[in-house]
């Protein structure tokens, strides 16, 4: 793997040996002289991120509902068939059931009062059979004293019907709403989708909505294309300036193998001073993002899509398989740092023997160290 990685730093070995031997008679009283050379002290990805949106094919289906006459009327999707749904009147499910509890006889009207499963919920309906008030049993006891459910005057918080004292107003109705149990009153139905639709007794013609959308209902499936490819590479900058993906270069080599060129270093003397320009390749290193990442595709499916330069194909291989779009937050695609995870990948490996190369080139966090006794 060494002899892959010496290709980092071949550009400039030439120029370490000439500056050594000139500065070697300006310093001849010095044991060590350092030179400035960040091009080589540390390996560093070029590219830091790449951030991907991805286009998706999404399922998409249909529901109709089927007339009397056998003609299908759409609906829309399952948002809206949901909507439809809640808003069948002849559907049982899509009320509250309240029951009877008693009648005012004291006013023309003659309104009945009903409670629901909970007992903390009252619905008044007059004989017409509209809504005349509804809502919390606490708000309502004016209303329920007509029917003989009373606040108790000596005990704090408590009711009194048919002269017995319940301690709670939820157990006075109870007591009113078993007392009523053999009466031949029906339930009253309060509709859920608007609350301002009541049914008194009567039928309806299907139980669920499970029901009726196994009798009503039909469904198409079938596809739409959802999002936007989009692929940013997000680098360390530098004197070079990839302006677009297609810009880089991606090297798909997990094996460590491959030769490592992230930067284009050149040396040279000028005026007995050692010139290092250091330039970064545009080319991504699969190693420096696997495993850490994980992608929908191979490293190979994407290396082939990115440097043929095709933008949906190359788009879809970086994404996860549970990748869905979003267009605020693309899918993020971070380099490892420093030395990485040792068994884990080739990064590990990669950046060790870089090092070791370094140190054999006698560079380190100084620069380049020139010794000599």
């Amino acid at each position: 793997m060494k002899k892959r990685i010496l290709a980092l730093a071949l550009t400039g070995t030439t120029a370490f040996s000439v500056f050594g031997a000139a500065f070697g008679v300006n310093a001849a009283t010095s044991t060590d002289v350092y030179y400035d050379v960040d091009a080589y002290v540390s390996y560093q990805p070029v590219a830091t991120k790449i951030e991907v949106t991805a286009t998706v094919d999404k399922a998409t289906t249909t529901y109709f509902v089927k007339g009397t006459d056998g003609s299908l009327t759409t609906i829309g999707d399952a948002e809206e068939l949901a909507e439809h749904l809640n808003q069948q009147t002849n559907i049982k499910e899509n009320y509250t059931e309240y029951n009877y509890i008693g009648i005012n006889t004291n006013n023309s009207n003659n309104n009945k009062f009903y409670a629901d499963a909970t007992n903390e919920n009252i619905l008044i309906v007059g004989s017409d059979g509209s809504i005349k008030n509804q809502g919390a049993a606490s708000s309502l006891t004016t209303n329920l004293a007509n029917i003989g459910i009373t606040a108790s005057k000596d005990v704090s918080g408590s009711y009194i019907y048919n002269e017995k004292l319940y301690d709670t107003l939820a157990e006075a109705i109870a007591a009113a709403k078993e007392a009523q149990a053999t009466s031949e009153e029906a339930s009253a139905y309060l509709f859920k989708n608007d609350s301002s639709t009541v049914k008194v007794g009567g039928t309806f013609d299907y139980a669920t909505q499970s029901d009726y959308q196994k009798a009503k209902i039909q469904s198409v499936t079938g596809s739409v294309t959802e999002g936007e490819d989009s692929i940013t590479v997000i680098y360390t900058g530098g004197e070079s300036d990839p302006d677009d993906w297609t810009d880089w270069t991606f090297n798909a080599d997990l094996t460590g193998e491959a030769d490592v060129e992230p930067y284009d270093v050149s040396t040279k003397i000028e005026d007995g001073d050692i010139v290092v320009t250091k330039e970064e390749t545009p080319t991504i290193y699969a190693y420096d993002f696997v495993p850490y990442n994980n992608s929908g595709s191979s490293m190979s499916s994407i290396a082939s899509n990115w440097n043929d330069g095709d933008l949906s194909d190359t788009a879809v291989s970086l994404v996860p398989y549970t990748y869905t779009y979003d267009a605020d937050e693309p899918y993020t695609m971070v380099a490892e740092t420093g030395r990485g995870r040792e068994g884990i990948g080739v990064r590990y490996d990669v950046v060790s023997d870089w090092e070791d190369f370094l140190d054999e080139l006698a560079i380190d966090e100084n620069g380049y160290t020139e010794s000599w006794d």
